[in-house]
């Protein structure tokens, strides 16, 4: 679908696009997502360009799509950046929820109290957390989320359940998740790649999933009664009781994954030696890890996405440049 719009005093080639009943208006430049925002409602729709956006303290229950957490060199587009941190506040009597779709974000982002549904897909993160801030009057509050969900996704720096919390995790790559509290906080972790050195995860369900403890770092990924393993893959880890758990335990990471060695980069891809997917399967067959189950890990977009875009290098009379956008509607 090819679509042109007029945007307003746009600088650079960075572009985002807000959809609102039926209607679109386009912003450009690096502020371009800041001033999108500003006139989004509830329930609308911002899609980014690959490019650079200044973050957004994010206060209404929107869909912010990018056009990827990385390069995609089959049809030649660049991540979306999203600079700065971020929180996220949002009331819990809306009808909507907050989705952040195909971006990389290298800081920190929290999530204010009683924070309902809000999902992360295919994005690349660096630090998901709890806020810490004074209400009026000085009183100190932590954030809370219930149902947040988190799918085909990188966590780099950590990922942290508040107490009162809940946080799926399907397809993922996550570094250091750590629950707050032992009895009140808890992950449900499926198909994924956990890697710690310093993590908790009480009361959490794992399934399917590889966990690694990174002893160069010391440290160690700490569990209770109430955590459960099921056919899960683990090195380093303290084995669980064999009466309630089911895992495998293996000791070098060149057994099982092809290129992983311990180190996070950009470019690794976290998928096991071709053996090794016939030796560790799921529950359901498939492989254990990021491309098991029903959804396995791509980090390409399945919904409709800006691919490619150009911003006319002279504006007319009034301050406007032609932009021209095209939106990938394929899906996988």
């Amino acid at each position: 679908m090819l679509l042109t719009f007029m945007a307003v005093q746009a600088q650079e080639e960075a572009i985002a696009v807000l959809s609102h009943e039926g209607s679109t208006k386009t912003f450009s430049g690096r502020e371009a997502l800041k001033q999108a925002y500003a006139e989004a409602t509830h329930g609308d729709l911002v899609t980014l360009s690959s490019g650079q956006f200044e973050a957004v303290n994010i206060e209404k229950a929107i869909t912010i799509r990018g056009a990827g957490l990385g390069v995609d060199e089959t049809y030649g587009t660049q991540p979306t950046v999203i600079y700065n941190n971020f929180y996220i506040g949002i009331s819990d009597n809306t009808d909507h929820h907050f989705q952040l779709e195909g971006i990389f974000h290298d800081g920190t982002i929290s999530y204010r109290s009683n924070q309902l549904n809000s999902q992360f897909v295919k994005c690349r993160l660096n630090t998901l957390t709890r806020a810490e801030y004074e209400e009026t009057g000085g009183t100190k509050v932590y954030g809370t989320c219930r149902g947040m969900s988190i799918t085909q996704c990188k966590i780099t720096g950590g990922l942290t359940c508040g107490a009162n919390s809940t946080i799926s995790v399907w397809n993922s790559y996550v570094f250091n998740p750590s629950t707050i509290s032992k009895e009140n906080s808890n992950f449900s972790i499926t198909n994924c790649v956990v890697i710690g050195y310093a993590a908790s995860i009480y009361g959490s369900y794992l399934t399917n999933s590889i966990i690694y403890r990174n002893s160069s770092k010391g440290g160690t990924i700490n569990y209770n009664d109430r955590t459960t393993f099921s056919n899960c893959l683990l090195c380093g880890v303290t084995a669980p009781d064999t009466d309630k758990n089911t895992y495998t335990t293996f000791s070098k990471l060149d057994g099982v994954f092809k290129t992983y060695t311990g180190n996070y980069s950009e470019l690794e891809t976290f998928e096991l030696r071709d053996d090794a997917k016939e030796l560790y399967l799921g529950t359901d067959g498939t492989e254990v890890g990021m491309y098991g189950g029903v959804v396995p890990y791509t980090p390409r977009l399945a919904g409709p996405h800006i691919s490619v875009f150009s911003v006319s290098p002279r504006a007319s009379s009034d301050g406007k440049l032609s932009v021209r956008l095209q939106v990938d509607t394929t899906l996988e």
